[in-house]
């Protein structure tokens, strides 16, 4: 007879792993995630959850409680800071994406279904890296303390839901204090926006996603593979509605906007607005330069 219980679903994807496989080769790229899911599993154990599958680069747990899901989550992110052998002599440190969702699911043998499943697979696919997303519901479970750690991120639509749904950050890095919003509970739309471009690469910046890395190292989402780039190179954020550029390279980032206004920034900060273009280490006029392409949402 099916069961159904009440359970913490946390999603957790291994970040970029398709461009493991291009680096590494199939066979070296499948140890290093499988030697990663396998860290994964173990912190799972460690804070009494279950791991009800493996998929490709995902793993699915389930946890009684709301408080060691998101503690479970926190220590699924340090467990990859130790470097995990890729071959060649080489390691890598990937980065994780993941959701939490609080809610009844049914279990079947060694699986859960329901709605709370689909709404944490939903929070993984939104969460960037090194980011833990959650639902109301797991984040009104937690102790008031621990809210203290939790900002609203606004509303999504969720598939066979009549009204969007409040999403929350855990930030689990005290580097990463990136408050979005503080206000009453707004659609992500009616907020700012901005799109950034590289090559066949577009990333869309704002409430839902309030943070974008550039560098040399395959960590960041966008990978520039040239000398002058720095492995973590800059850092553009959303913060309450305004775009800030943040240089921490060797070389600095040039930064043309469509007004005329040029700056070159060297380990500084601006912030972005309208539309132009951002290349990293050298002038976009030099044939060694990838540019990236900006445009604020009007």
């Amino acid at each position: 007879m099916n069961a159904e219980v009440f359970l913490t679903i946390l999603f957790a994807d291994i970040a970029q792993s398709t461009r493991l496989y291009e680096i590494f080769g199939d066979q070296a790229a499948q140890n290093l995630i499988s030697i990663c899911l396998g860290r994964l599993s173990e912190v799972t154990a460690l804070h009494r959850g279950t791991v009800i599958k493996t998929i490709g680069d995902e793993v699915m747990c389930t946890f009684p409680e709301a408080r060691e899901a998101v503690e479970a989550a926190r220590a699924m992110h340090a467990s990859l800071e130790k470097p995990v052998p890729a071959g060649e002599d080489r390691s890598m440190s990937p980065n994780l994406h993941v959701g939490l969702h609080a809610g009844r699911v049914i279990r079947e043998g060694g699986d859960v279904f329901g709605d709370a499943v689909n709404v944490a697979a939903r929070l993984v696919k939104l969460a960037k890296q090194r980011q833990i997303l959650m639902s109301k519901n797991v984040m009104e479970a937690l102790a008031e303390p621990e809210k203290a750690s939790v900002r609203f991120l606004g509303r999504i639509p969720v598939r066979g839901k009549t009204e969007e749904i409040p999403i929350y950050e855990w930030i689990w890095e005290a580097c990463d204090m990136t408050i979005i919003a503080d206000h009453a509970l707004i659609s992500p739309v009616a907020e700012a926006s901005m799109e950034l471009r590289f090559g066949d690469q577009r990333i869309r910046i704002g409430p839902l996603r309030p943070t974008v890395t550039v560098g040399r190292d395959i960590k960041n989402d966008f990978v520039l593979p040239g000398t002058h780039v720095s492995r973590s190179h800059a850092r553009i954020e959303y913060r309450g509605g305004t775009f800030l550029l943040s240089d921490k390279s060797s070389n600095g980032t040039y930064v043309s906007f469509q007004n005329g206004e040029f700056v070159h920034l060297l380990r500084d900060q601006i912030v972005l607005y309208g539309s132009g273009v951002l290349s990293p280490g050298v002038k976009a006029e030099s044939e060694a330069a990838d540019t990236i392409h900006f445009e604020e949402a009007t």
